[in-house]
C-alpha cells in the first residue's frame, strides 16, 4: 500500500519515528490463562453477525454520483455491504435524478426518497442523507472547488480515491467510459459509478462512523495581510496586494488522498500530475509545532491566463485529515511574502 494515500503513514516517511515505551520490571509474574469460546450459532442474531464481519476485512459497495456545477464538484456517496446498498440503488438513482442548482444562489437542491431524512453537514459534510437505521446506510454529499484541467481529469482523480477504499486498482483516464456512465439530472449531468472491493476496516481510507467535530485551528497572520471571505472550502482566506501584484492565502482541513490535493494544485499551475513516488520528491519537511508537516513550492502558469503563478504550500496531519496552508498569485510578491507565509504556517495549532 503506498504511503502516501495516508496521512499518517507518510508523515513519518518524511521525518517521523514511532517511539515505544520500555518495558520495565522482571519478577516472575503469576501465569494467566486464557481461553477463546466460540459462540454458537444458535445465539448469534443478525445484528451480531453484522458486526462481526464489519471488524474484519469485508466486501463493500460504493455507489457513487458525480456532479459538476463550477467552479465545484459535488459528491454523493452511498456505501456499505453489497447487498444492503444494492437494494437501494434505484432510490439512489431516482435521487441523483432530481439534483439541482435551480435556486439562485446557486445552491445545492434535490428531491429526497420516501423515508430518506436530510441531517445537517459539517466542517467536511454539505448534508448526510439518512436512509436506514437497520442495516445503517446514508449518503454523504460533499462540495469540493473543480480544478483547471477539466472536468474529465477531476473525475478521474476522485473516482480513483473511490476505488482506493475499496482495494481496487487505479484506472486512467481512457478507461473512464467503462468504468462510469452519464445520468441526466433535474438541470445537467452526473457521472455514476458502481463499484465492489475489499474494505480493510482501520485503514488509511476508512471514513469513520460520526465523530466529535475536529479541533478548532489557531493561526497568527502577520500585519499588512488582508483578511478576505474564506475560500470555498477553507477556513480563512487573506490577501496581500503591492504594485499591481497580488497573493492569497488560506488554511483548509480536507480529507482524501495527498496525492489527489496536491495534483489538483498542478492543475492550478499548468504542471502535469505525478505519481505517488514522484510527488513524495516533490516535498520537504515543515516542523509545526508537534507536529511533522510537508512544504511544496510550484511555480507555472495559470491555466485560464496564461500568466506566472506560484503556490507554496504546506500539508499538516491532523487525525484522518490534512490540514492545508496555502499561498497563491504572481511569483515575484510570492518570493516576497514568503518568510510572512512560512511564520504565519508555523504558527497553526490545533
Amino acid at each position: 500500500m503506498s504511503l502516501i494515500h495516508s496521512p499518517f503513514r507518510f508523515f513519518l516517511a518524511i521525518g517521523g519515528c514511532f517511539v515505544l515505551p520500555l518495558l520495565a520490571g522482571c519478577e516472575k509474574q503469576d501465569q494467566v490463562s486464557t481461553y477463546t469460546v466460540p459462540i454458537h450459532e444458535s445465539i448469534q442474531t443478525p445484528e451480531f453477525r453484522r458486526q462481526q464481519t464489519m471488524r474484519k476485512p469485508h466486501d463493500e459497495r460504493i455507489l457513487g454520483a458525480i456532479v459538476a456545477h463550477r467552479p465545484d464538484l459535488w459528491f454523493f456517496k452511498l456505501q456499505g455491504l453489497p447487498d444492503d446498498v444494492a437494494a437501494k440503488e434505484n432510490e439512489f438513482r431516482e435521487f441523483v435524478s432530481t439534483v439541482n442548482f435551480s435556486a439562485p444562489s446557486g445552491v445545492v437542491g434535490w428531491k429526497l426518497p420516501k423515508d430518506w431524512v436530510q441531517q445537517p453537514g459539517d466542517n467536511i459534510r454539505f448534508a448526510t442523507l439518512e436512509i436506514s437505521k437497520e442495516p445503517p446506510l446514508s449518503v454523504s454529499v460533499t462540495r469540493l472547488p473543480a480544478g483547471d484541467s477539466g472536468l474529465e481529469k477531476d473525475l478521474l482523480a476522485n473516482i480513483n480515491r473511490w476505488r482506493e477504499q475499496l482495494s481496487l486498482k487505479r484506472i486512467e483516464l481512457q478507461d473512464l467510459p467503462d468504468q462510469s456512465e452519464t445520468v441526466s439530472t433535474a438541470d445537467g449531468k452526473a457521472t455514476i459509478v458502481n463499484l465492489v472491493g475489499l474494505y480493510v476496516p482501520g485503514g488509511p481510507r476508512q471514513m469513520a462512523a460520526p465523530k466529535p467535530p475536529p479541533p478548532q485551528i489557531h493561526y497568527e497572520a502577520p500585519e499588512g495581510w488582508t483578511k478576505i471571505p474564506p475560500a470555498m472550502a477553507a477556513i480563512a482566506s487573506y490577501e496581500v496586494a503591492q504594485n499591481g501584484q497580488k497573493v492569497t492565502i488560506s488554511v483548509s482541513r480536507l480529507g482524501g488522498g495527498l496525492e489527489a490535493n496536491l495534483n489538483r494544485w498542478r492543475d492550478q499551475v499548468s504542471l502535469p500530475h505525478l505519481e505517488d513516488s514522484e510527488i513524495f520528491k516533490t516535498l520537504t519537511k515543515f516542523p509545526v509545532g508537534k507536529h511533522m508537516g510537508a512544504f511544496v513550492e510550484l511555480t507555472g502558469k495559470d491555466p485560464k491566463t496564461g500568466n506566472p503563478r506560484t503556490i507554496l504550500g504546506v500539508m499538516i496531519p491532523d487525525e484522518e485529515e490534512i490540514v492545508f496552508v496555502k499561498l497563491s498569485g504572481d511569483p515575484d510578491l510570492a518570493v516576497k511574502e514568503r518568510d510572512h507565509f512560512e511564520a504565519f504556517a508555523k504558527s497553526v495549532s490545533f
